[in-house]
């Protein structure tokens, strides 16, 4: 079997990519999302979950009349994942996610930075759709925390610190904060402003330096008013086109406070965002360079036309994919057309989810995935689906 285990260095674009790369075609592919929360749960709750979410996938498989082969492998399936599960140990991961097909030696266990909706489905592939959202709400930057003589710069992967320098700058104390100064004392003082102009535009160009490295990212900036004010300055271009936000935090705040501020500050830059989207969406739609609606967005993926996918975060719809042409469409379109709606044959296969193969769809001509909680109405009357066309 081919094994697969996170590590700490693998981020979840990278677990993303790979997991696009694999097919079970024609068996099936397992993916389990849980939740492992031992602190809040220290009877193992999860293991349960667990077993009532294996009979409920034991009924769908029955009911989708997927052959021997193919039951036989989701039933390897779902027996390694509970010896997984039970046998886990420890309070380090707060969530799981398994992907597997044992027909075909496929097996893939990442542990995750925050807690997921339990699911267990089955599909053609495997289903990223909620890693794709984790990646959306926890995002990667880095996070330049400056005092007056000190400085901090932790950089931030999906919701995690993975790497933390801290520094301290020869930066002497000012003689008088405020009043009258003699002349020797306002010459004192300029030294101590000059070596605080030097210790921010070092860390400044620390920052820059570091994000260029990692490619890019957003950038959020903190300290206190003054240090946090002048460092502003410093930051090049292309590093303050990058800031995410301010943060009035003291250099030794706990890591744990600084991940929840960085946290507020995405979540409100990720409203904004949204709402120009959405904005956007209905321009477009209008225009005509926008969609709505899972046929038509599925059929601007499979051209290759798509450039964002506005869609609904937790839907789950039964799909099927034509084998013509591999047009992806629900389950209830099949029902109702007897045919593809894009080359209009007539044998399609069962894929599980359609929403989980749009995802995908749209990722592989590298389209934007944008999970979305809550959208305008016509977004919502249009099953929860809409995109934004490059051409």
């Amino acid at each position: 079997m081919k094994a697969a285990e996170s590590r700490q260095a693998t981020f979840l674009a990278d677990h993303i990519e790979e997991l696009l790369s694999f097919h079970g075609d024609p068996l099936p592919v397992s993916s389990l999302y849980l939740t492992l929360d031992r602190a809040r749960d220290p009877q193992r709750g999860y293991v349960a979950a667990l077993k009532d979410l294996i009979r409920e996938a034991e009924r769908r498989a029955a009911a989708a009349g997927l052959g021997e082969e193919a039951e036989r492998s989701l039933a390897g399936d779902w027996e390694a994942m509970r010896r997984v599960v039970e046998e886990e140990r420890g309070f380090a991961p707060r969530a799981m996610a398994i992907f597997s097909c044992t027909g075909r030696g496929f097996w893939h266990l990442l542990h995750l930075p925050a807690p997921v909706p339990n699911r267990l489905d089955f599909g053609s592939r495997p289903h990223v759709g909620p890693l794709v959202r984790l990646r959306a709400e926890n995002g990667s930057g880095l996070v330049l925390i400056v005092g007056r003589d000190r400085g901090r710069l932790l950089r931030v992967r999906d919701g995690l610190v993975v790497s933390e320098e801290g520094w301290e700058a020869d930066v002497p104390q000012r003689v008088k904060e405020a009043g009258w100064m003699s002349w020797e004392e306002k010459r004192i003082d300029h030294h101590v402003l000059d070596h605080l102009h030097r210790h921010l535009k070092a860390a400044a160009a620390r920052v820059a330096a570091r994000f260029r490295a990692d490619g890019g990212g957003w950038v959020i900036v903190g300290g206190s008013d003054e240090p946090r004010a002048l460092v502003g300055r410093h930051l090049p271009p292309d590093v303050a086109g990058a800031l995410l936000g301010w943060l009035d935090i003291p250099v030794e705040a706990p890591t744990a406070e600084v991940l929840e501020r960085v946290k507020e500050l995405e979540g409100s830059a990720r409203r904004e965002r949204l709402a120009g989207l959405f904005a956007r969406l209905a321009e477009a739609v209008a225009a005509g360079w926008g969609t709505l609606g899972f046929a038509d967005t599925a059929a601007a993926a499979a051209r290759g036309a798509l450039g964002t996918l506005l869609i609904a975060a937790d839907a789950r719809v039964a799909g099927r994919r034509c084998v013509a042409c591999g047009l992806p469409q629900t389950e209830d379109s099949w029902r109702t057309l007897g045919r593809c709606p894009g080359c209009g044959g007539r044998v399609a296969t069962f894929v599980g989810d359609a929403y989980e193969e749009l995802v995908c769809d749209a990722l592989n001509v590298g389209a934007e995935v944008v999970p979305v909680s809550e959208g305008p109405d016509s977004w919502r009357a249009a099953g929860g689906v809409g995109g934004l066309l490059r051409f």
